[in-house]
């Protein structure tokens, strides 16, 4: 689906009921081409933001997030998704916490598969206290793009175009697609030819370069 024009969702971020509008139907090698329309939707919280935008490659074009936890501060990250950047990139970036926030969570019956420094990175303020500490210094927010990457993949065909994310969430990326789905003429869904092939991600990943790690 290819997008037209900027999208643009502002919303306070948290938890919500994942729910797609309807969808184009789909057919085998579509992707979605972001068109010229634009359209808004806006719930009055200048701390979150979430845009889509017309472009010709996935492109995650900015992520921010932004938590008072000095080891992880305020962080920036621009991909491009093709070219096997979700494997070399992101695919091995775990999900995060605060170290107060685990009792809490347990006596809840949540998160206890979670394992720090396996599947999971404890922070405490500014120490990362999970055994190994971080796959990479911007772990979290590459976490966080990926994400985003898993949310956007809920419009059933991959989206050419430009998402950009300020400490949006996954309630905030599932209205920005309901909007999109919503906006007459927002979207199209082209047949991939070889150029548009090379532009989705997983083009030109070879086997080795998946990394040993979930």
């Amino acid at each position: 689906r290819q997008l037209r024009g900027p999208i643009r969702v502002r919303a306070q971020g948290g938890e919500g009921t994942v729910v797609i509008g309807t969808k184009p139907e789909l057919r085998q090698g579509d992707v979605a081409y972001i068109t010229g329309t634009s359209a808004s939707f806006h719930v009055p919280n200048n701390k979150y933001d979430v845009y889509l935008s017309h472009g010709p490659l996935y492109n995650v074009n900015v992520f921010e997030i932004d938590f008072v936890d000095a080891a992880i501060g305020n962080q920036k990250k621009s991909l491009v998704m093709n070219n096997g950047s979700f494997a070399r990139e992101l695919c091995d970036s775990r999900t995060f916490c605060r170290h107060s926030d685990v009792n809490k969570m347990h006596s809840n019956g949540l998160a206890l598969g979670g394992r720090s420094g396996v599947n999971a990175v404890v922070f405490d303020d500014d120490k990362v206290i999970s055994p190994g500490g971080l796959r990479y210094r911007d772990e979290p927010v590459r976490h966080k793009m990926l994400d985003a990457l898993g949310d956007l993949a809920l419009a059933g065909a991959p989206l050419l175009g430009h998402y950009t994310g300020v400490r949006a969430g996954h309630a905030l990326t599932n209205n920005l697609l309901r909007k999109l789905f919503a906006t007459p003429d927002a979207v199209r869904m082209i047949v991939c030819d070889e150029t548009m092939t090379a532009r989705l991600p997983g083009f030109g990943l070879e086997r080795y370069e998946i990394p040993a790690v979930a």
